[in-house]
């Protein structure tokens, strides 16, 4: 199970998780091990907004590769949940706790600070052992110097991460952009060369022509003097 909350752009944020989604799915096979026995890796993030236009008040966003000619699953190794907590908020305070599902109880809980009747969320509390017990350990763990130190020092060598990545791809993509550009006036080059080789080859065949011109033309002097040399002599 991967568990992401992060303040990125929501169509920038698709992406992030499908890179979290891979490296946690490439870390769990073991060398040697069948790539059968890899276990599913399912993804939830939390957002604060929709990933479709069209549907902004959609709470959960559920993907998975699909067959796209059957429409069936292809694989259940990959499954990415989208939870919209804006569209959620707006939803449970105009909805009834009868009414909910276990999922919306959790989120009611994780949005508790935008829950405009924090009843609802006292009553979810006494209602769902585990939603209290949860919440009891997080207390707990909170008020835990050396947990909140670990926590502290994961979340920075997360950001540190995260921040090598960005870093790396940016230099992916300028190292990208000049072995284009240079491929480019490599290119342009090489036209250039072969241009200048036809200019030359052309210039060749002109001299070839001009040589060739100036021969016949030495040649007919040569005879013409000759026979000039001959009529001199009759005429003598």
């Amino acid at each position: 199970m991967l568990i992401e909350m992060h303040l990125y752009d929501v169509q920038e944020f698709k992406f992030k998780t499908i890179r979290s989604w891979a490296a946690a799915y490439a870390g769990e096979l073991r060398a040697g091990a069948e790539y059968s026995s890899q276990k599913p890796v399912i993804c939830v993030s939390f957002i604060n907004d929709s990933l479709e236009e069209n549907k902004i008040d959609k709470v959960h966003k559920y993907c998975k590769i699909l067959d796209m000619d059957t429409k069936e699953v292809f694989t259940d190794a990959l499954e990415l949940h989208y939870i919209n907590m804006q569209a959620f908020t707006n939803a449970i305070n105009k909805a009834s706790i009868t009414d909910m599902t276990k999922l919306e109880k959790w989120l009611a809980v994780l949005a508790e600070k935008d829950v405009a009747d924090k009843a609802v969320v006292k009553a979810v509390c006494e209602q769902e052992e585990d939603l209290n017990m949860a919440i009891s350990t997080l207390q707990r763990l909170s008020l835990d110097k050396p947990t909140q130190e670990e926590y502290r020092r994961h979340r920075e060598e997360m950001w540190r991460r995260e921040a090598s990545d960005r870093e790396k791809a940016e230099l992916a993509r300028v190292n990208a952009e000049q072995t284009k550009a240079l491929a480019e006036e490599r290119k342009a080059n090489e036209e250039k060369d072969k241009a200048l080789a036809e200019k030359d080859k052309v210039l060749a065949e002109q001299e070839k022509t001009l040589a060739e011109k100036d021969s016949t033309m030495l040649n007919m002097s040569r005879i013409i003097e000759e026979y000039k040399a001959k009529f001199g002599e009759i005429a003598q």
